[in-house]
Formats: structure tokens, sequence, C-alpha cells
């Protein structure tokens, strides 16, 4: 009963609102950007008890929130990123998904974090079952996902994430093929450099609409850094 308790009674803001109805055809969208921080910006974190993971994912759900003016919203994570879409099952029982919520109304930066940081611990202390697969109504529910990639336990050392990645960077806008989530945002870090990839529906979303949301995402991003750098998160609250 945990997620259920926890999750289960809230009218919650899951994914940026989209552009278009259900009913047209199923296509891929890619968006990539340069998120423009390097390893050392994020050396901070450790001052706040923050991972990677626990970090990027209060932007996403920031940024879902400051999208489409919500104040109570819930992502999903995964954990240890991923390498193909059909890896439901991570590591034994790791489930890929897990969610995040917040109700951001007065709530000052360092609690958002405080928030990230039991709710990260508890879901992994209740990973026996996801959460989106408890009934038929969640699973059929679209929610944003947030990925952190690094160097990936399962992907062998001379794969270069990048180059792998089937992606046409002079074309990457208009994306192919198929989406399975509604939208993931992925980030990806090479070396000490880090770069967001969106994979979203394309028959959900005009391109401008998913950069609105990257352009939000990497403006929090900064801003979060810039506030921890000042010593100000017990006292800014940001929705």
């Amino acid at each position: 009963m945990y997620y259920e308790n926890l999750y289960g009674n809230t009218d919650w803001s899951r994914y940026p609102e989209t552009d278009f109805p259900d009913g047209r055809e199923n296509a891929q969208g890619l968006l990539f950007r340069d998120i423009e921080i390097f390893e050392g910006d994020l050396d901070i974190l450790k001052n706040y008890h923050l991972t990677y993971n626990e970090f990027f994912s209060a932007i996403s759900l920031l940024s879902t929130a400051m999208f489409n003016n919500a104040e109570n919203v819930l992502n999903t994570w995964t954990y240890k990123g991923r390498w193909k879409k059909f890896h439901h099952n991570i590591i034994g029982n790791m489930i890929m998904d897990m969610p995040l919520a917040l109700n951001l109304k007065n709530i000052t930066v360092n609690q958002i974090f405080k928030s990230i940081r039991e709710q990260v611990k508890d879901s992994l202390l209740h990973r026996d079952y996801p959460y989106t697969m408890l009934d038929e109504k969640i699973l059929q529910d679209d929610i944003l996902c947030f990925i952190y990639h690094s160097g990936l336990y399962d992907v062998p050392a001379k794969i270069n994430l990048f180059e792998s990645m089937v992606i046409d960077f002079n074309d990457f806008s208009k994306g192919n093929g198929t989406s399975d989530n509604i939208i993931d945002v992925e980030l990806r870090q090479d070396d000490d450099k880090f770069l967001l990839l969106t994979d979203y529906a394309a028959h959900k979303y005009k391109y401008e609409t998913v950069e609105k949301f990257v352009d939000i995402f990497i403006s929090n991003t900064h801003k979060l850094l810039r506030l921890m750098r000042e010593n100000k998160c017990d006292s800014e609250v940001l929705f």
C-alpha cells in the first residue's frame, strides 16, 4: 500500500501539456541539447547530500510544474539509467521506473531536496513492484520519465555512448519511428560534459513545445545551482 497511500489520492500533473489529441499516427521526436554545465559544476551537490539522479529529478518535477502552472506534479525516474527500452527489469528485482512527486506551493528549495531524498530512499525500500503497474488505469497513464546516463554498468566500456546513439545530429529535431513513452528526459554524460536528449511522442507534441520545456529545464538547472552556491536554498521559494 506504500505507493497507493503516498501517490494515489492527488490529481497530479504528470507531463508537459500536449498539443495534439489522441488519434494521430504514433511517431517519435528527438531533441538534443547541450545543457551547458560540466561535472565540476555539480560538485556542490555533495554539500546537499544529493545524487545526480535526485538533483535532476527535482529539476524535472519543477520544470513540469512551471510548464503546466500546476502545484502538484508527479514524474518517474529510472534507477541506474537504461540502455534498451525493453529492459523493464534492470537488476534482479529492481524495477525500471519509480515515482517522485511534489506539492510545490510555498516550499523552499531545501524542502524540495529533502522530499526527493526521502522518496528515493523509500522507493528503493519498496521496490517489490512498480508503481506504474499497480492497475490498468495507472498503466495507461502517461508520465514523464527522467533518466540519467553515465558510464552504464551494462554497456561495454569500448562503446561510445554518443556514437552509438541512432541520431542524425544535423537533423535531430525530426525523429522517426515510434515513441514508447509520451516524453523521456535523458541526461547523458560524456567525460565531464552533460547533454540533454529529449525523446518525445511527436504525435502529441510540436517540436517547439518540447523545445520550450527543455529551455525551462536548462534554466532551472542553472538557477538551482546558483542558489546552492549562494546558500539561498533555505529561503528561496520557486513556485
